[in-house]
Parts: C-alpha cells; sequence; structure tokens
C-alpha cells in the first residue's frame, strides 16, 4: 500500500543520500591529496630558491675575493715597477755622476 510505496521512496531517497554524501567525501578527499601535493611541491621548489641563492651568495664572495686578488697583485705590479724604475734612474744618475767626474779628471 501507501505506506510500502512511501517507505520504498524513504528509502530510495536516503540511499540516493548516501550516494551523494559518498561522492562529496571522495571528492574532499581528492582536493585534499591534490592540495597537499601542491603543498609538497611548492616546498621543494622554496628549497631550491634557498639553495640557489646560497649558491649565489657563495659565487658572489668568490667574485669579490678574485677582485681583491687581481687588484692587490695589479697594485703590487705597479709598485715594484715604480721601484726598479726608481732603482734605475738611480743608477743612471750614479753613472752620469762618475762620467762627468771622469771627464772633469781629463780636462
Amino acid at each position: 500500500g501507501i505506506n510500502a510505496e512511501y517507505g520504498e521512496e524513504l528509502r530510495l531517497h536516503t540511499d540516493q543520500l548516501k550516494q551523494q554524501e559518498e561522492v562529496w567525501r571522495r571528492e574532499q578527499e581528492m582536493l585534499a591529496e591534490a592540495e597537499d601535493h601542491r603543498r609538497k611541491v611548492l616546498l621543494v621548489e622554496e628549497n631550491k630558491l634557498s639553495e640557489q641563492r646560497i649558491r649565489l651568495q657563495a659565487m658572489k664572495r668568490e667574485l669579490r675575493l678574485s677582485e681583491v686578488k687581481v687588484l692587490d697583485a695589479a697594485r703590487k705590479n705597479f709598485m715594484e715597477t715604480a721601484e726598479r724604475e726608481h732603482h734605475d734612474k738611480l743608477k743612471y744618475l750614479e753613472q752620469e755622476i762618475a762620467r762627468k767626474a771622469k771627464l772633469r779628471e781629463m780636462e
């Protein structure tokens, strides 16, 4: 009768609600897994970026050190050249003094 029909309709409706809830629950699980996966990917990318920045800082330090060494070598070379030129000038002047002294003696 009507009660049996109503009971069957109620059962069908309840089953349909359970199926909808199950579909919704599975979708929520998939969304949560997708979110978790993206968080892990983001963490990996952040770590890569951090490591890259550390390497870049190390490269910059090495570059500055190399620049300091090049400048130091250039400075040292300049000073040695200047010192050598002064020694050569002194030697030339001493030779000139000796030559003039000989010329004076010869006259």
